[in-house]
């Protein structure tokens, strides 16, 4: 994780090819930012360890929501999973009446189908009309920071556990207030100040060096 680069406009931004840094306001956390690759997203396999960030909110009571983003530090197992390429779709494969502010009933038809989570690969809700990928959990609740029940973890492929914490988020009242990091992540991403120089851990030892093995060759040798 990094810090947000600071403009929120893709036009502000220095960009190479289709890969655009930005920073959207609304669903992510302050202390991450972001690529846009045009490339379209892929479903991830059922049961596979997924790097993700999620931002709590009043309308996700009974699912949570993630965005599938990789190199975000923190994965949650997806369990097994069901793809759509957006949310009219998955309505129409549950046969579920959808409202802006009432998708948990298709999460109630995939629960009772078991599924533990459902991707939708292209959901364009973005700044200038860019989509992403989403990712929502059926078995848990969104409207905290680090939604219970899931477990989650951080290092290469998922391999140490993340004690999750909660970063400020938006301002608005209700609405992505606040944001899931890990425990383990530095402290002034953590908002946390610098530890004491005292208290600052020692780097690790040095690893030697390699004994170099040689044998003597004869004088005669060229």
């Amino acid at each position: 994780p990094v810090r947000a680069v600071g403009s929120t406009s893709l036009r502000e931004c220095a960009h190479a090819g289709l890969h655009v840094p930005y920073r959207l306001t609304q669903p992510h956390p302050p202390f991450a930012a972001f690529y846009y690759r045009m490339e379209p997203s892929t479903a991830r396999p059922s049961e596979s360890w997924v790097e993700v960030v999620h931002c709590s909110s009043v309308f996700e009571p009974d699912n949570a929501w993630f965005y599938v983003r990789p190199g975000s530090g923190i994965f949650v197992n997806i369990g097994r999973t069901i793809a759509f390429q957006d949310h009219d779709d998955a309505v129409a494969f549950f046969r579920r009446y959808q409202s802006v502010r009432d998708i948990g009933e298709v999460a109630d038809a995939a629960m009772a189908r078991g599924f533990k989570s459902i991707q939708y690969l292209r959901h364009c809700d973005m700044p200038c009309g860019h989509c992403a990928h989403e990712l929502q959990l059926v078995n848990t609740s969104g409207r905290v920071g680090c939604p219970p029940n899931v477990e989650f973890r951080t290092g290469t492929n998922a391999s140490r556990p993340c004690a999750c914490t909660t970063l400020r988020g938006s301002l608005r009242e209700g609405l992505r207030q606040h944001c899931m990091a890990c425990s383990s992540f530095p402290r002034e991403i953590l908002g946390l100040p610098p530890l004491p120089q005292h208290l600052t851990p020692p780097p690790p030892p040095l690893s030697p060096s390699p004994l170099l093995i040689c044998r003597e060759l004869p004088n005669n040798h060229t």
